[in-house]
């Protein structure tokens, strides 16, 4: 696939999510946020990337890397996949059990496990600090239930 050919598909990708958070039902109860608020801010952002990267493209000013005979995939492709699809699974399994941060936080670590990031204490850290993050924005200033910061707490 071509940079041009990609750039395309980019822009059609962008068009099918404007279209379906327009899809997205109004809530027939009030709510501070309401459904369509951050996935309207999402796919804007994606879009707005994916227009900048498209007028890039055929400025000419996009190269494709799998061309340059000097340039090689990266070791380890298969695991790197392997890791980053674990990250969304953990977080699709263990949401309902562990609650939102810890099951981020498994998460997170799986999927910076796959950029080459070590599992260790930083990991841990890191991860947690940017999950307690969006639990704090989410769930207590902008008040969409994601339940309690820890499995078996109380809010």
């Amino acid at each position: 696939m071509t940079v041009q050919r990609f750039a395309i598909f980019l822009l059609i990708v962008c068009g099918l999510s404007a279209w379906q958070v327009t899809a997205i039902p109004e809530s027939p109860m009030y709510a501070v946020v309401g459904a369509t608020f951050i996935p309207t801010i999402i796919v804007s952002l994606l879009c707005l990337c994916g227009v900048l990267y498209a007028l890039e493209v055929f400025k000419g000013g996009a190269v494709d890397l799998a061309l340059d005979e000097e340039s090689s995939p990266v070791d380890g492709a298969p695991a790197r996949a392997a890791y980053f699809l674990a990250g969304l699974f953990c977080f699709v399994i263990f949401i309902k059990p562990l609650g939102f941060v810890l099951a981020a936080v498994f998460s997170g670590v799986a999927i910076a496990r796959s950029f080459d990031a070590s599992v260790g204490v930083r990991s841990l850290l890191i991860c947690s600090g940017i999950s307690i993050f969006f639990w704090v924005l989410f769930d207590l200033l902008l008040s969409v239930d994601l339940g309690p910061l820890f499995p078996l707490s109380s809010k």
